[in-house]
């Protein structure tokens, strides 16, 4: 039963604000993990109090992601959401180890992540959770890397 509770995708775990998303693509890094693409940011409470004007919203998650499929890779609507779908619940059912890792670091408020669909063609689930593990894999070993070592370069990581 609570292991259920955990799995779930809830609406504080959605990067959905304007400003943090305009913020995630100007100042993010990247981690490529064909057919996806990976933007993250992470947040201190002082960053995350400047990227709003009156206050914080009290339902902001402690990791925040989004999925776009861009229309210029997938014509039809239906491609689009399915590859979505396969995306979310991907994350939804891997992104555990990352979770617990954000839990215990206490320097960070938020990691902001955008999942961008890469492929001109519908990938089967089986290699987009396959690839989502590495990717996820790879990006909790940056964020580990970037808050020893500070702000290095991990843009140019890519499989």
């Amino acid at each position: 039963m609570n292991r259920q509770k955990s799995l779930n995708f809830n609406k504080s775990e959605r990067l959905r604000h304007k400003t943090l998303v305009d913020n995630l693509f100007e100042q993010g890094q990247h981690v490529t993990v064909f057919p996806m693409k990976f933007t993250w940011r992470l947040l201190s409470e002082e960053e995350l109090k400047s990227a709003f004007r009156t206050e914080v919203p009290d339902r902001l998650g402690r990791l925040q992601v989004m999925f776009t499929v861009p229309k210029r890779k997938l014509r039809h609507a239906v491609d689009r959401v399915a590859m979505r779908r396969r995306m979310r619940e991907a994350w939804r059912l891997n992104r555990c180890p990352l979770k617990e890792f954000l839990s215990q670091s206490p320097d960070v408020r938020s990691l902001s992540v955008a999942c961008v669909y890469l492929a001109d063609h519908r990938s089967s689930s089986e290699k987009i959770k396959v690839r989502m593990i590495k990717a996820l894999d790879i990006l909790t070993r940056d964020v580990k890397n970037y808050l020893e070592h500070g702000e290095e370069d991990t843009s140019t990581r890519g499989l």
